[in-house]
């Protein structure tokens, strides 16, 4: 077994590797020191009378949010690394292997998110005549990439990271060595630095990993094929994710190019002087965002606070905000119904991306239903206003009614927050599990039954079910009626 977390630990050296033994995540070596130090939990060893005892230390599976969490805030990465089969059925040591490394920029838990705000990933590429920025929160499922130009590059991109303010930052090997000087401003706050191998960013390989991940022959749809640092930043970014996640990633379905000269030019010392998303009290309490976000969804929440940090400054794209708002404004009885019916929405965007990577509930399929419940009634009121603008997002619009239906036919309405609690499918969906319920629900009647019904069937009077420790169920007959047990 140690042989196993040895080879599986070398893979992931960077990280403090959760390796999942039974009910427990047990940690060993420096690993179990740097764990037990932050999490404050005991810290022993296995073959302690040895001269060479192996530290280790261990958590319940159940309860590992909690502790994940701490470490993060530490700033460590952790690799989950699980029993890939039931040790019942295992021949020889259970096989094991990490399904997910979590990261500060990687997140999921709600618990752990602020819904009213972006968690961003953030990858750099510094090139001659430019820097690539990629962001991307996972959550979400949003992307976007920029290339900064011009001899005050390194200042804009200062502005730009204070408005993502991203958790955790990539950056190649060789620049950060040769250019230690950008750490400081870089990681400042709660931001973490890793430094990643140089191919990794090389613009072939990123281009590459991006047309794959897309399914396109281009990038000139998204607007990037001509920035070269921007797609070395954006793969290398997806790449990063792709082997930390394990997952494919298909939430991330579309890449957003924008350019930080076309929004008006905000650096950090008026973003902060200005209090616009921060107060003096350094929270969200008392600052322009706190003032103007009446939002009924998380998501409505994320996308004020991007507008205030990125005012625009294209009158004819003003002019369409405005509009907007005035449609609204100018039917305030409308609008409260509108505002109503927002206000059964879920955050469909974080549903969608804990779904995608797997590490949804059955009550994220519930919260996924209701909102999909909502969704005709908010587009019946929205085709009441007649604005060209908003008729843009009608022509698009999707009910989501054969994933609604799917959920009601298939998922109980109140079902429990842990899949391997059970009752999650509801009587009809599936002939097969409903006759196992029935047998776990219904145990005895159900073996007086299969009793009755093979005495019938083979004719033998003395046939018993019984049950024992070593075998389980089996089916007993007597010597003399062994001929008569059928093949």
């Amino acid at each position: 077994m140690m042989r196993q977390y040895r080879a599986i630990k070398k893979d992931h050296k960077d990280a403090v590797l959760f390796f999942r033994m039974g009910d427990f995540y047990e940690m060993f070596n420096e690993d179990a020191k740097i764990a037990s130090g932050i999490l404050e939990i005991a810290l022993t060893s296995r073959s302690k009378n040895k001269a060479n005892a192996i530290p280790m230390c261990g958590i319940p599976h159940h309860s590992s949010s909690l502790y994940i969490s701490k470490l993060i805030q530490a700033g460590k990465k952790v690799a989950l690394c699980e029993q890939m089969e039931d040790p019942k059925f295992a021949k020889g040591l259970v096989k094991r292997e990490v399904v997910r490394v979590i990261t500060p920029g990687t997140l999921l838990d709600d618990n752990l998110l602020d819904p009213k705000n972006h968690h961003f990933i953030v990858s750099l590429y510094f090139g001659r005549d430019g820097i690539g920025l990629a962001a991307l929160d996972i959550s979400t499922g949003h992307f976007k990439t920029t290339q900064i130009l011009g001899d005050n590059r390194e200042s804009l991109l200062a502005d730009e990271l204070e408005k993502i303010d991203p958790r955790e930052i990539l950056i190649p090997e060789s620049t950060l060595s040769a250019n230690g000087h950008r750490k400081q401003w870089l990681s400042q706050g709660d931001r973490y630095l890793h430094a990643q191998e140089d191919w990794i960013f090389s613009h072939g390989e990123a281009h590459r990993l991006l047309l794959d991940h897309f399914k396109t022959s281009s990038l000139e749809g998204f607007g990037c094929e001509d920035m070269p640092t921007s797609v070395s930043a954006a793969g290398a970014l997806i790449k990063y994710l792709q082997d930390t996640q394990k997952s494919a990633l298909s939430h991330v379905n579309h890449l957003s190019t924008y350019h930080v000269h076309k929004f008006m030019l905000l650096d950090q010392t008026t973003i902060k002087s200005l209090e616009l998303v921060v107060s003096s009290e350094n929270s969200r309490k008392n600052s322009l965002l706190d003032l103007l976000d009446f939002s009924c969804t998380a998501m409505g929440a994320r996308r004020i606070r991007d507008w205030i940090l990125k005012p625009l400054i294209q009158k004819s794209e003003i002019e369409k905000r405005l509009s907007l708002v005035d449609c609204f404004k100018a039917n305030p009885i409308h609008r409260g119904s509108v505002r109503e019916a927002l206000g059964h929405m879920f955050d469909l965007e974080r549903l969608v991306g804990r779904i995608s990577l797997g590490s949804c509930n059955a009550r994220d399929l519930i919260c996924l239903k209701t909102s999909a419940n909502a969704l005709p009634e908010i587009l019946s009121l929205l085709k009441e206003y007649e604005n060209s603008a908003l008729q843009h997002t009608l022509d698009g619009w999707d009910n989501l009614a054969d994933i609604h239906n799917w959920i009601d036919k298939e998922i109980v309405d109140d079902p429990p927050y842990n899949l391997k609690d059970g009752n999650l499918i509801k009587s009809g969906c599936n002939e097969e599990l409903d006759r196992l319920k029935t047998i776990s629900r219904e145990g005895k009647s159900y073996i007086a039954s299969l009793e009755t019904k093979e005495r019938e069937r083979t004719g033998i009077s003395l046939l018993k079910v019984g049950f024992n420790k070593i075998y389980g169920y089996y089916i007993e007959v007597t010597k003399k009626h062994i001929d008569a047990v059928p093949e």
